[in-house]
């Protein structure tokens, strides 16, 4: 049963009457449960779903970088080390490399994985050494600067003796 008083301002009111008499005030007339209140404006997202999208969103980018790239960890070193000479020591000595011959330009740790930038200011071919704490001199090479980028050398022990490999392509 519809209440008999206006609800906006309280007056009484007839079983036929629409309306109160009131400026711009309607007789509230009850909806069934049923019936849903429909917006026709604009809905606003809420920060959940902000928030949502946005990892969504990142995570997805973080996993193609990741996938792409090999790895955080080989992205990281490559940014690092790009112009450098990798040193891959698989020997239970302390080596160094240099970019001439000895003294000991930087420590290449035994078991371990070394950097070493070549000198490409004083010339356009990069020299390589490596040699024993000692002195005695294990391998060098020369090449252009160019064809360094990204190389590496790899030292071993066979027999008492080292042995010692690269990755450029042979000049023969």
């Amino acid at each position: 049963m519809a209440p008999n008083y206006c609800p906006s301002c309280g007056a009484t009111r007839t079983a036929e009457a629409k309306s109160c008499g009131a400026p711009f005030a309607a007789v509230a007339t009850s909806r069934p449960a049923s019936q849903s209140r429909r917006s026709t404006g604009v809905r606003v997202p809420t920060p959940l779903f902000v928030v949502a999208a946005s990892l969504l969103f990142f995570g997805t980018l973080f996993f193609l970088f990741v996938v792409l790239y090999g790895g955080v960890q080989h992205a990281w070193d490559t940014s690092q080390n790009s112009s450098s000479v990798a040193y891959y020591n698989t020997t239970d000595e302390l080596l160094c490399a240099s970019s001439s011959s000895p003294p000991c330009g930087a420590e290449i740790k035994p078991h371990a994985t070394s950097y070493w930038a070549k000198d490409c200011w004083s010339a356009p071919i990069a020299v390589v050494t490596v040699s024993t704490q000692d002195g005695r001199k294990l391998y060098e090479r020369g090449a252009d600067c160019d064809d360094w980028t990204g190389e590496f050398v790899v030292i071993n022990k066979r027999d008492g003796e080292f042995v010692v490999n690269d990755s450029l392509p042979s000049t023969d």
